[in-house]
C-alpha cells in the first residue's frame, strides 16, 4: 500500500477517502475506501505522510470538485473498486454546440486539464488560438505535459485569475467564444468573472456554459453549490448576455450557448 500511496491523492469527504490515481493518459479513477480501512483507526491519516512522485501526476492541491471535474473530462468513471462507469459528458461534442470556425481564438476559464480547450484547439485548428485559463499552477504544468504536439502552437497555458477584472491578461475585444465548464458552480466573484468576460470577447461572442444539474448523491457538487440551469441561464441574461440555445450536455449536466452583447 505505501508504493500505491506514491501515486495518489487523498481528499477527505465526509467518513471515508477518495484515493485519486492519475495515470499519463488521464484516466482517472475515484476509490472510496472507509478510512478505517486506510489507517486502522478512527483517525484521518495525513496526506502528508505520501511524497510525491517525480512526475506530477497528482496534486494534493485539488480540491474534491476539482477532481469531479477532471473524472468528467477525461470521461473516466468513478465509483468503487468494483465498478466504473463512463457514463459523462463529451467535451468534443459539447464544444461543437458553439460553432466555432478555424482561425477563432478562444478562452477556456478554468481549463483544468484542457480537455475542453483540446476540443476546441481541434476545430480553430493553427490559425487559432485557445487560452487555457486557470489560478492553479500545477493544473497548467500537467495541462502543457499532455498537449500533443499538434496542439501546441493552439493551446496556450495562462495562469490568471478569471473572476477578477483584468484578471487573464488577455486585451479588450479578443476572443470569438469562452468556454466555462464544471466552473461556475465554483465561481465565488460571480460578477468579477461575467465583467471579465464582457472584456475581453468580441461583440456577439459565444460563450458556452457547461455545468452539473444537481448532486446526483455526492456524485456532483454539494446540493448547495449546484447552479441550476433556469439561474445560470438569468445570470448571465441579466448580465446582457442573449440566450442561442440550451442542450442537455450529458447525463449529469445541463449546456447553454449565448452571445456577448
Amino acid at each position: 500500500m505505501t508504493r500505491l500511496f506514491a501515486g495518489i491523492s487523498i481528499f477527505p469527504k465526509h467518513d471515508s477517502w477518495n484515493l485519486t490515481i492519475f495515470s499519463d493518459r488521464m484516466w482517472i479513477v475515484r476509490f472510496q475506501i472507509i478510512r478505517v480501512l486506510l489507517s486502522g483507526t478512527a483517525s484521518r491519516p495525513s496526506p502528508d505522510r505520501f511524497p510525491a512522485v517525480s512526475r506530477p501526476l497528482f496534486y494534493p492541491k485539488f480540491n474534491y470538485h476539482r477532481c469531479l471535474k477532471m473524472c468528467e473530462e477525461s470521461g473516466a468513471g468513478h465509483g468503487t473498486v468494483y465498478s466504473m462507469s463512463a457514463s459523462f459528458s463529451s467535451p468534443h461534442e459539447n464544444v461543437l454546440q458553439l460553432g466555432l470556425r478555424e482561425g477563432m481564438k478562444v478562452g477556456d476559464f478554468g481549463a483544468g486539464t484542457g480537455h475542453y480547450a483540446r476540443a476546441a484547439a481541434a476545430i480553430v485548428g493553427r490559425g487559432g488560438k485557445v487560452y487555457a485559463i486557470d489560478v492553479q499552477e500545477d493544473v497548467l504544468k500537467h495541462l502543457k505535459l499532455n498537449t500533443h504536439a499538434h496542439h501546441q502552437s493552439t493551446i496556450e497555458a495562462l495562469w490568471g485569475d478569471i473572476e477578477k477584472l483584468g484578471g487573464t491578461h488577455l486585451r479588450d475585444a479578443s476572443l470569438d467564444a469562452v468556454i466555462l465548464a464544471n466552473t461556475f458552480f465554483q465561481v465565488e466573484n460571480r460578477f468579477g468573472m461575467l465583467n471579465e468576460m464582457k472584456r475581453i470577447m468580441k461583440p456577439d461572442g459565444k460563450l458556452l456554459v457547461v455545468d452539473w444539474a444537481g448532486s446526483y448523491g455526492g456524485l456532483g457538487p454539494v446540493p448547495e453549490k449546484v447552479v441550476s440551469e433556469h439561474d445560470a441561464e438569468a445570470f448571465f441574461i441579466n448580465g446582457g448576455f442573449h440566450k442561442v440555445k440550451s442542450f442537455r450536455a450529458g447525463p449529469h449536466h445541463y449546456g447553454i450557448v449565448l452571445t456577448a452583447p
